[in-house]
């Protein structure tokens, strides 16, 4: 189980890659 900080920043990551084609 990742931190909260950790597991945000991962998630934000996925999220800039998802919108970059």
């Amino acid at each position: 189980h990742l931190p909260a900080i950790l597991y945000n920043m991962e998630a934000a990551t996925a999220t800039a890659y998802a919108y970059v084609p």
